[in-house]
């Protein structure tokens, strides 16, 4: 269950992240059914943008993507990891961002593009960390730091903070945090639980957090 402010918290760092303006030309390229998808659907609209929502034969061919971007003057998008590596590497794109996610991001071909690197679960509005890639430097690409107002902090099997190199469960705290799974109680009560490393005066945001299953760790840069 994600609230209007969780989609407005996320809307609040993604908006300037991708230099949304007003008459400038997003696609849309995800399905419907991927979380992801609302990045291009409603924060483009929400600074005066255009979206262009493309055709199901269109979306499916990478050369039919690549054309449309190039004659419609398409600045940027949201895209799933491996669709947006095969592009990049296929073909030399003419957008100004591309915002991946999904799954693991590998090197791909040298580009002009500023290749932003998502992670995040529904549970936290999408996108809980992002990394800009950097080309010259990025070999194996992290999944970056966290969002703005949130935190990623890295657990053991009881919820306590493990220091930083440890590898533990990622868990997520913040505004963006969803109310729970829908008519799902105890499911909701088992990954949505308590933060003791983090205090604050909103119970809400600042002292719940979603564990997310998945194991990380903080290298030695923060990321």
């Amino acid at each position: 269950m994600i609230t209007h402010a969780s989609v407005m918290a996320c809307a609040a760092w993604n908006i300037p992240l991708c230099g949304m303006e007003p008459g400038r030309r997003y696609l849309h390229h995800p399905s419907f059914s991927f979380d992801a998808s609302t990045m291009d659907l409603l924060y483009p609209l929400m600074v005066g943008g255009e979206i262009h929502i493309l055709q199901e034969e269109v979306r499916r061919d990478l050369g039919a993507v690549y054309r449309y971007c190039l004659d419609n003057d398409i600045y940027g998008m949201t895209i799933s990891t491996a669709m947006g590596m095969a592009l990049l590497n296929q073909y030399d794109m003419p957008v100004h961002y591309m915002m991946l996610g999904g799954e693991k991001l590998l090197q791909v071909r040298r580009t002009e593009v500023r290749l932003i690197n998502g992670y995040g679960p529904t549970e936290f509005t999408v996108c809980s960390s992002y990394h800009v890639v950097d080309q010259e430097r990025d070999v194996d690409i992290p999944i970056g730091r966290p969002v703005p107002n949130s935190w990623s902090v890295i657990c053991d099997a009881d919820g306590q903070l493990l220091p930083q190199g440890f590898a533990g469960e990622l868990a997520l705290a913040g505004p963006q945090i969803a109310e729970g799974y829908w008519q799902l109680p105890e499911k909701t009560a088992s990954v949505f639980v308590g933060c003791p490393c983090v205090v604050g005066d909103n119970k809400r945001t600042t002292t719940r957090m979603y564990r997310t299953g998945d194991l990380a760790r903080y290298n030695d840069e923060g990321t």
